[in-house]
């Protein structure tokens, strides 16, 4: 495959599990190893320098694997991946928006600061990815976006109703 694939969070399963449900911490090493295993280059990011050299380490003999360490909620961090994604050279003909916070207290327990951190990552992040990188897709008329969503927005979730409305927005 010519593509590449930009991955916004990575996650190492912790374990394998009987079944074919993974945990959404782990749904991020998944689709990028998915990817990896057809082919596709990867430019991935996230907070973790380690999972993000990790993986790198365990899939660069197969496909190419760029990395850049970014904190989405930082007021500069999707300039910093699209920054890196020009600097690098790399086409993005897969975008799969993965990244997103969450918090398991109740709304009124919950620390403010906390559930104004889940906007930038969990919608604006997002939105300006996208905004980022789809010229280029229209420009080839090639090119894919893969929103990550919870269900759980359509649901009410006790303790989780700011993480559940955030991630589905």
């Amino acid at each position: 495959m010519d593509g590449s694939v930009l991955l916004l969070k990575l996650f190492r399963p912790e374990k394998e599990y009987p079944q074919c449900r993974r945990t959404s911490r782990e749904a991020g090493w998944e689709f990028a190893e998915i990817s990896a295993a057809r082919g596709f280059s990867l430019f991935l990011t996230g907070r973790d320098e380690s999972r993000l050299q990790l993986f790198k380490k365990e899939h660069e003999e197969a496909v190419t694997i760029t990395t850049a360490v970014a904190d989405l909620s930082a007021p500069n961090g999707v300039e910093e991946v699209l920054d890196a994604i020009k600097r690098g050279g790399a086409s993005i003909d897969i975008l799969v928006n993965y990244a997103g916070l969450g918090d398991r207290r109740a709304f009124v327990e919950a620390e403010l600061d906390k559930q104004r951190a889940m906007i930038p990552v969990n919608i604006t992040a997002l939105v300006s990815l996208t905004h980022g990188l789809l010229p280029a897709m229209v420009g080839r008329r090639a090119g894919r976006i893969l929103n990550v969503a919870s269900t759980a927005g359509f649901f009410p979730v006790p303790l989780c109703r700011s993480t559940t409305r955030a991630r589905h927005s």
